[in-house]
Order: C-alpha cells, then structure tokens, then sequence
C-alpha cells in the first residue's frame, strides 16, 4: 500500500511539472465577456502576462484550431505580443491563401532566438509551431493586413522552473521506493 501511496505522488509531481504553462485560446470566456468583430487588442488578455500590439481579434470558421485568435492590424508595422516575463513559447498559426505569413521571437534585448516563415500558395496553412530558445518575451507577426494569425499561444514563465519543494518530494519518493526495493 505504500508502495502505491509513493508511487502516486511521483506520478503526480511529474503531473505537475507537465501541465505547468499558460494556454491562450482568445476565446472571449478567457477574459469574463464578448467581443465584437473585429476591435484592436492591447491589454484584454493581460491577466495573462500578455500585451499587444498591431493586432486585432477575430472570430472566424476557418480557423479550424477553435475560430478565435489574432490577427495582423496593419501590414506596415506588422503586430507584437509581449510577454510580461520570459517564456517559452508554442503557438497555432493559420496564414490564409496567397499570403505569406512570418513569425519571429526575440529575447529581452532584442535578439532574435527564432523565426517561423509560412508561404500560403495554394491553401490556408494552419500548423502549430514550438520556437526554439529561452527567454521569449516578444513573439512578432509580419504580413498582409488580415491574412496572418496567432489562433493560440502556450507558454511556460521563466521556464516553468519546479518549486524546490517539488523535487525533495520527488527524492524523497524515490528514495523511499528504492528502500522498499531492497527489503524485498
């Protein structure tokens, strides 16, 4: 029965550091209202640690992620999404027909860590994308007006560094199962 007991809560630990991160879908439930098509967004989703720019809110059938996502406001400036502290970063894109859609992250100073160019030609291009590089805390989008998407950001602050009491319970667990190992 300890051995179950232990087991669960390595199980559980391990739970924990997986599921750690912040999923935005842009669904107006996130943020406790309805939005009109199609305003510009800046500080809307800042209870989670995001503020844009350049970009404005849609509600759309064709992106088949969940219909709701952002898009780009103006094809000169392109748009941003800053991240109020460094993040790891995963996103779904959708770049529709004929257009050509590039996403970039940078660090704090400014640095680009990675970049992701979508060329639409034939079709809509939907994929999802995990950028390379810690310490995201911009991800710029660049293209036509209305035709390049963000349709859901994941990201992890700082890194999803573990609590430290996270790992000594994970020793503790281990150690333990491996003391009932060697009584048996």
């Amino acid at each position: 029965m300890l051995r179950i007991g232990l087991l669960a809560t390595i199980f559980a630990t391990f739970a924990t550091f997986a599921s750690a991160g912040t999923v935005v879908t842009f669904n107006p439930s996130e943020i406790g209202g309805s939005i009109s098509c199609c305003p510009p967004v800046t500080t809307e989703w800042s209870a989670f640690g995001i503020t844009m720019s350049g970009v404005y809110w849609y509600d759309d059938s064709r992106d088949t992620f969940d219909t709701y996502g952002v898009s780009i406001e103006n094809a000169t400036t392109g748009g941003q999404i800053l991240f109020a502290t460094p993040t790891t970063l995963a996103i779904d894109y959708w770049v529709i027909v004929g257009n050509t859609g590039t996403y970039r992250v940078y660090d704090s100073s400014n640095n680009l860590l990675d970049s992701l160019l979508v060329n639409a030609g034939s079709t809509d291009l939907l994929g999802s994308y995990t950028f390379m590089g810690n310490n995201i805390s911009k991800l710029a989008l660049s293209g036509s007006y209305g035709f390049v998407q963000a349709s859901t950001l994941r990201y992890d602050a700082g890194g999803a560094v573990p609590e430290p009491s996270s790992f000594l319970l994970l020793g503790l667990g281990g150690g333990a199962l491996a003391l009932l190992r060697r009584r048996a």
